[in-house]
């Protein structure tokens, strides 16, 4: 994390391994669960580490447009604001509030992403032999969103981090 303790470089790749083989490991038993069939335990296998993909491209695309915002600030500022911005160390700037458990902006991001590919997922599962079109959906789509839950837990306590904040 930027301003608080930093987790291990292996601490936070054993996360990531975890959270896209794992989320595929579950989403594939929840899909074979739910269908029967093996496209459907396929569907499942891929739908939650897809979700992973999208929502980390999402979490960094809001904090790309967060920094430009931010720098923004800085520079249209003036006189002692702007000096006193450019002075300060770039923790500071970026975490004004020096809260330790900051990370960049856009967690929530992980919870309807994942989600909504989940239920994506679970609807064309639901076109299977053995299971109904909505139980598929609202099982799939909570599951993602549980999913979700987890990455952002991961996110804000610094184990989920970009790749240029590990040492």
């Amino acid at each position: 994390m930027l301003d608080g303790v930093p987790q291990s470089p292996l601490a936070i790749a054993l996360t990531i391994v975890a959270l896209f083989l794992g989320g595929g490991a579950v989403g594939g038993a929840t899909g074979w669960w739910l269908g029967g069939v093996d496209w459907a335990a396929a569907l499942g296998a891929f739908a939650l580490p897809v979700g992973f993909g999208l929502s980390m491209v999402a979490w960094y695309g809001v904090g790309i447009v967060w920094m430009i915002l931010v720098l923004a600030r800085v520079f249209l500022s003036r006189g002692a604001a702007r000096q006193a911005m450019l002075t300060r160390p770039a923790g500071e700037v970026l975490n004004p509030s020096g809260d330790p458990s900051w990370t960049i902006p856009g967690t929530w991001l992980f919870a309807p992403l994942c989600g909504g590919v989940a239920a994506v997922a679970g609807l064309l599962i639901g076109l299977g032999p053995r299971t109904s079109l909505p139980g598929s959906v609202v099982v799939m789509a909570l599951l993602g969103v549980a999913y979700g839950l987890v990455m952002r837990r991961a996110a804000r306590t610094g184990y989920l981090v970009p790749p240029e904040y590990v040492d």
